[in-house]
């Protein structure tokens, strides 16, 4: 190829550029303004179609294990104790204002610990700039069950990694927030920590 076949002539040009790729550039862009800009806008201001938590909700999340939501939040994924259906599987979320607690039970035969260094082994290859932000701690919960949480921060802001594990159940919450809500809803999330209950098979 030669310089003869790349030249654009003058009346073709726009600011240096070629106007007969200006229509293709224009979609595009427009494109990146819809997703990146529109619609999260659209769906702040959206009121969400998903079901509210009311007061006494607790999510089954099988074998008898549950945890209680903050009153108020949205659940997006699972099912209250009492509902006609029952759980699939042992995975639950709810959200409210930026914050989205995502919760999930399976099999597990290690302690506390092990459980949350392999979940945030897994969430450290989901979310870009994955960093612990702070000592692990431990969180009472009910039937004699103690987990342990460790905040972290994230390219998408902040949140903490909580894991339970008894009778052969792990139990783990992550709880991931835009910059400033995870101090905003802290008492409300305590006490969701503090709600696992229940025993595998019970």
């Amino acid at each position: 190829m030669t310089v003869a076949d790349t030249w654009v002539p003058v009346e073709r040009r726009w600011l240096g550029l070629d106007r007969r790729t200006l229509p293709a550039a224009g979609v595009v862009a427009g494109l990146i303004l819809l997703w990146a800009v529109v619609m999260p806008v659209v769906n702040r201001v959206t009121p969400a179609d998903y079901p509210r938590i009311g007061a006494g909700d607790r999510l089954d999340l099988g074998g008898g294990v549950t945890i209680t939501p903050p009153v108020g939040w949205r659940l997006v994924e699972g099912y209250v104790v009492g509902s006609t259906r029952t759980p699939a599987s042992g995975d639950a979320e709810v959200g409210q204002s930026g914050v989205v607690a995502s919760v999930h039970v399976a099999p597990f035969n290690g302690d506390a610990d092990a459980l949350l260094g392999q979940a945030e082994r897994i969430d450290s290859s989901a979310l870009p700039g994955f960093t612990v932000s702070g000592g692990r701690t431990t969180v009472p919960a009910q039937d004699g069950i103690t987990g342990v949480v460790e905040d972290y921060s994230s390219g998408s802001g902040e949140g903490l990694v909580a894991a339970y594990a008894f009778d052969g159940v792990g139990v783990t919450v992550v709880v991931d927030a835009t910059s400033g809500q995870l101090a905003v809803h802290a008492a409300e999330i305590d006490a969701m920590l503090r709600s696992v209950a229940g025993r595998a098979g019970s």
